[in-house]
């Protein structure tokens, strides 16, 4: 097919089934059922009815294909894909059509030689993963493969699978530590063990905590404080324009009310927070075509901006300029949602909220937890946190200790799935435009598959440093920037190449001038550290805003376990924090105040969260940009100064 089908249908669809596939190991269900690692498909046309083989026999043999099970003939493919090699299940490639052979699609072959007769002779052939050089892939029926049971599955979890396994492995804080309790006295209970290495273990550390303070929110007008991490949004939110936008929706009729019901309710929610929004332009699909829905998205053009080519034009219709777009999908893990942020993100530069059409949630709580994303992705702030008494305290003892000149950065790395070396790795750097830190800036970046050391830093860095200084008409003195994602032993390997680059990339922005001071602080949200709050004999996860900063931790950095968010089931997990670089030499507590006062300015909720507001950006915007961009097409420029990735 041409257009839309032939950007996003044949080439993604077969990328997607291929990430999914690569890796799994099947067994084939005829002669000696065989197992293989799989590559993916071939594609749509390339089937068991449809490819050809060529098979030379041997001198004194009859011709036949390059089964495993009698390991005779070759043959040469069509195209580049060749015949199994001795041992190898039947994996036919196609006719090179040189003669001297007998020539046979897959289809006869497994019909002649075994006896099977296939049900699905046009579903694309599955290639599984040769033993000689490259190009010597078996082929296989697809219906003549089993699963093998029990694999590590090597795809992230999708929204229901992660929801699932946290509820069947969720355990409050006192269970666990009784098991954790348990197990540790099961092993050091055992003599043998303990007089073979000699050592004792205890039940555990009791370790002196503190109850960081948690600090009053602005919205508009009005002052909330949260509570345990949480907090009722009142007041207007910072918007002070009127914004015009668009839907789309699928034609089914059954959508037509809800989509009515969705529009009501939210403009009037929009009204009850300070926001105009003027009545939607919808667009609306004739049937489910993906095609067609991208089609109908295209034709919506930011204000201000020249539509890109294609955009609004053929029979689709003229541009309708808007300042955001609502998708509504029919329902959630749609394959709609990658296509829709690409074309938005990459080349109409336009921010959308996707919303999945369910009248059962179409209440004042969801429809306010819409508007508090469309809010920031349209340049607005939801909340605001002042934080300059904080900036002071973190500049006690400095040559300026007013705490201005800070800038504040958070960078993170998304490998995807990692088993598959052709993808690349994504790196997104977020730096807050302003004091507040409600105003974020993106860069990103590829690299190599599996790369965590950032290459392109000192580029991100100019790039991200030249929009501050645009900003704010100077250039930051102080930097305080969190590394997510990088685990104890790459310290050395990963941190200290990353603040050199960055530090390289600072001389040509600053010239003659001094160049900042860099405070760099790595974010660890997976480590196995666990404690419990003890009270009146009851056991609990500690309070949100509780730090441990002794006794448990590494003597040789300034470091903290900070629990910043509320857990919602189970036992909490707190973040760690080290500090591996510090020009600034920032108070701890003080520098504990501020990552506690950034974890509630994550502007798409109204709860504090476990990381502070740039790395969890960060993580989002390279997730986003690994789900839907991988591998081609840039942010557009205009959504790098606004929240596009909540």
């Amino acid at each position: 097919s041409s257009g839309i089908n032939a950007e996003y249908g044949d080439n993604r669809w077969l990328r997607n089934v291929n990430e999914e596939l690569n890796g799994l190991t099947v067994m084939t269900t005829y002669g000696r059922q065989n197992k293989f690692d799989l590559k993916g498909i071939k594609g749509p046309g390339e089937t068991p009815a449809s490819i050809k083989i060529e098979f030379k026999a041997k001198e004194g043999e009859e011709a036949s294909g390059s089964g495993g099970d009698q390991g005779k003939g070759k043959g040469k493919a069509k195209g580049g894909a060749k015949g199994g090699k001795k041992g190898q299940a039947p994996a036919p490639p196609q006719a090179s059509g040189s003669g001297g052979g007998r020539v046979s699609t897959i289809q006869q072959y497994l019909l002649e030689k075994y006896g099977v007769a296939l049900e699905f002779p046009y579903l694309p052939v599955l290639v599984g993963k040769g033993k000689g050089k490259a190009g010597d892939d078996p082929l296989l029926a697809p219906e003549l493969c089993l699963i093998i049971p029990g694999q590590r599955r090597n795809t992230e979890l999708n929204t229901d699978e992660r929801r699932d396994m946290i509820d069947k492995t969720r355990t409050n804080p006192g269970d666990r530590f009784d098991e954790i309790l348990q197990m540790v006295r099961n092993i050091g209970g055992n003599a043998e063990w303990k007089e073979g290495y000699g050592v004792e273990i205890g039940d555990g550390v009791d370790s002196p905590a503190t109850v960081l303070p948690t600090r009053e929110l602005e919205y508009g007008g009005r002052r909330v404080r949260p509570n345990a991490g949480e907090w009722r949004a009142q007041g207007n939110l910072f918007s002070s324009r009127g914004l015009s936008w668009g839907v789309v929706v699928q034609g089914d009729p059954r959508n037509r009310d809800i989509c009515e019901e969705f529009i009501r309710l939210t403009m009037q929610g929009a009204r009850d927070v300070g926001i105009n929004l003027t009545p939607p332009q919808t667009l609306t699909t004739q049937g489910n075509s993906p095609d067609e829905y991208i089609a109908l998205l295209r034709r919506f053009v930011p204000h201000g901006r020249a539509p890109p080519a294609g955009s609004g034009s053929g029979s689709a219709g003229p541009p309708i300029p808007v300042d955001f777009v609502v998708p509504l999908l029919p329902f959630k893990g749609t394959p709609l949602y990658p296509l829709i942020k690409n074309e938005a993100e990459t080349k109409l530069g336009l921010p959308t909220q996707c919303v999945v059409l369910d009248p059962k949630k179409l209440n004042g709580a969801v429809i306010g937890n819409i508007i508090g994303g469309i809010n920031p992705k349209t340049g607005g702030v939801n909340c605001r946190l002042p934080l300059q008494e904080i900036f002071r305290a973190l500049s006690v003892g400095s040559p300026d200790p007013s705490g201005n000149g800070w800038a504040v950065m958070g960078m993170d790395v998304d490998h995807g799935r990692t088993s598959d070396e052709t993808k690349p790795s994504i790196a997104a750097l977020i730096t807050f435009l302003d004091p507040n830190c409600t105003y974020p800036h993106t860069e990103l970046s590829r690299q190599g598959a599996n790369q965590e050391v950032v290459q392109a830093l000192d580029t991100m860095a100019v790039k991200a440093l030249k929009e501050y200084q645009r900003a704010n008409k100077s250039l930051p003195s102080r930097i305080l920037f969190f590394r997510d994602g990088v685990g104890e032993g790459m310290y050395d390997a990963v941190g200290k190449e990353e603040i050199q680059r960055f530090m390289n990339a600072l001389q040509p922005v600053y010239g003659n001038k001094p160049v900042p001071k860099l405070t760099f602080v790595i974010v660890q949200k997976r480590n196995h550290f666990r404690s419990i709050w003890v009270a009146n004999s009851f056991a609990f996860n500690p309070p949100v805003g509780t730090v441990v900063d002794s006794h448990v931790v590494d003597k040789g950095y300034k470091n903290y376990y900070l629990y910043s968010h509320k857990a919602l089931a189970g036992t909490a997990r707190p973040t760690h924090y080290q500090v591996i670089h510090d020009d600034n030499n920032v108070p701890l507590r003080a520098l504990q105040d501020l990552t506690f006062a950034l974890a509630h300015l994550h502007q798409g909720c109204a709860k504090s969260v476990s990381i502070p507001a740039p790395v969890f950006y960060a993580d989002r915007a390279c997730g986003r940009a690994g789900q839907c961009y991988r591998r081609e097409g840039d942010l557009v420029g205009n959504l790098a100064n606004t929240a596009y990735m909540i």
